[in-house]
């Protein structure tokens, strides 16, 4: 369905009756309508971080999730850290890990490094592996050198060779030269056994010059075909 016309309506009528506008809100929720450009609208009139908690609580009726996660998408692009705060010290509720995916999601396409300082400093030891790994895979897609700096510059809870490792795993298929060039660092003979048989198939279809090449240069050669005769099988 249409929304152009309704984004500037909204934005126009949450500046005059903010209740009016989320009623009205609630009503295209029930027809059908997806809401995450109609949040856009409601959100421009909001300056301070009490205005977006007062939106989100007045919000919660309309129990849509995509409604939440775009109120919380505007606050990140005005003030990240505020939503930061309001994420750790106040939320509440039962989607804490959702809503700080998408936060960090996000708030990544404005600043990959202070989003990532952020997640390291308030994510649980038994969640950081892996959300470290998913971060800094998002972040290869544009630059997996600037996210391999920034691995460098972590403490040893976060810069260690188990998410070294699956992180070059991670990226070794669709940035199969990229991992090559740090192949030699992952100190498990078995993970580059694993990486170099992505790192082929990623090079495989690019160009097979370059895959064979890969392959007979490889002192895992032998390896890598094995992996590949089994994955066939």
């Amino acid at each position: 369905m249409p929304t152009g016309g309704l984004v500037t309506t909204f934005a126009g009528l949450a500046k005059l009756d903010m209740a009016l506008a989320i009623d009205k809100l609630n009503e295209l929720n029930q027809l059908g309508y997806r809401l995450s450009t109609l949040v856009w609208g409601l959100t421009q009139a909001l300056e301070s971080k009490h205005d977006f908690v007062d939106l989100l609580t007045l919000t919660k009726a309309i129990d849509d999730h995509e409604v939440e996660e775009s109120i919380i998408q505007e606050w990140a692009r005005k003030s990240p850290e505020e939503v930061g705060a309001w994420l750790v010290e106040d939320y509440s509720g039962n989607r804490y890990d959702e809503l700080k995916s998408k936060f960090i999601n996000n708030w990544s396409y404005q600043d990959r490094e202070k989003s990532g300082d952020w997640l390291t400093a308030h994510t649980t030891q038994d969640k950081l592996d892996d959300d470290v790994v998913n971060f800094m895979r998002s972040w290869s897609w544009h630059s997996p050198e600037a996210a391999m700096e920034w691995f460098k510059q972590q403490p040893e809870k976060v810069h260690n060779q188990r998410n070294f490792g699956e992180f070059i795993n991670s990226v070794a298929v669709s940035q199969p030269q990229f991992a090559a060039k740090y192949l030699g660092f992952v100190d498990s003979k078995t993970k580059q056994a694993d990486i170099s048989r992505s790192i082929y198939r990623g090079l495989k279809r690019r160009s097979t010059s370059l895959a064979t090449a890969f392959l007979e240069q490889s002192p895992l050669k032998n390896d890598i075909l094995e992996l590949e005769a089994e994955s066939s099988r």
